[in-house]
């Protein structure tokens, strides 16, 4: 919420399935402000942002009429925009983008429609998503002029979601103890699978395939097979791990409560360490 007054564009990073498009709706929610968003991809229109002519019958014939699109809408009435998928979009809408986002003296233009200085009210916020270049993802690097625009550029390297709140709201929704049991699997699961191996890299299990793993589970279908078509299929490469991670947590049987604290002794070595290093690995 830091960047809402004065309104600093903001771009979260990170890999799909983290919560990024969540905490932007959650954030308009609380503020009860209107949002709208779009996703990018390289043929977008861009006609579906700014907007264009439509014919128009009238009582002298045919006419074009100027509509705006959601992106002026927004810029107009105050909106919370949210771009997702920027690293997707033409460089033909990014640059139009710059004269919005200059810092102090923003300004907005429509030559389709001969239209020049468009108001920008002082509630109008951009927030952006973006999936870092590679990685599997068919994205590109932001321009550097446009990154320059970015007020706050934020790593969601983690979830953002309460996993606890929403598996408990699937597996037990009556507040039965078997449900606890196997939320807690799944979250132990989990955390397993983001811990970094001796190369310094994790198969991390994102927040929406484990929900969609619980909800399979919900469903019917046994906890490894909900894994297996939820998340490993997904992953072909990392597919053997992630399925000894299921098999370890759902096959085998395990005393959580004497694991929980173990885990807890291992996070507090781990935080430990980082401080007695200089890294708190938070976010201020």
């Amino acid at each position: 919420l830091a960047a809402i007054n004065p309104k600093i564009t903001v771009q979260l990073d990170g890999p799909s399935g983290m919560g990024k498009s969540v905490v932007v709706r959650e954030v308009a929610r609380r503020l009860r402000k209107d949002a709208m968003a779009i996703n990018a991809h390289p043929g977008m229109d861009i006609g579906l942002l700014v907007g264009q002519m439509f014919p128009r019958a009238t009582e002298h014939g045919m006419t074009l009429v100027w509509e705006d699109g959601d992106l002026t809408k927004a810029i107009k009435e105050g909106i919370i925009f949210f771009f997702e998928e920027a690293t997707r979009a033409p460089q033909e809408m990014v640059s139009r983008l710059f004269g919005l986002l200059d810092q102090g003296f923003g300004y907005f233009n429509l030559p389709e429609a001969g239209i020049r200085d468009v108001p920008i009210s002082e509630d109008f916020w951009m927030v952006l998503t973006s999936n870092p270049a590679g990685a599997g993802y068919q994205t590109s690097r932001l321009d550097t002029a446009f990154q320059s625009r970015m007020g706050m550029v934020l790593e969601v390297n983690e979830p953002l979601a309460d996993e606890k709140k929403v598996l408990t709201r699937l597996l037990a929704p009556n507040n039965e103890q078997l449900g606890h049991a196997i939320v807690d699997r799944f979250l132990h699961f989990a955390f397993d699978t983001r811990r970094k191996d001796e190369n310094g890299f994790d198969r991390g299990v994102n927040t929406r395939d484990l929900i969609y793993a619980a909800t399979l589970q919900a469903r019917g279908f046994s906890a490894c097979r909900a894994i297996e078509v939820s998340i490993g299929n997904k992953d072909m490469i990392n597919k053997p791990a992630i399925m000894q991670h299921a098999n370890h947590h759902f096959l085998t049987n395990h005393d959580y409560a004497a694991e929980a604290a173990a885990l807890v002794q291992e996070l507090n070595t781990q935080s430990n360490y980082d401080n007695n290093n200089g890294n708190s690995g938070g976010v201020n």
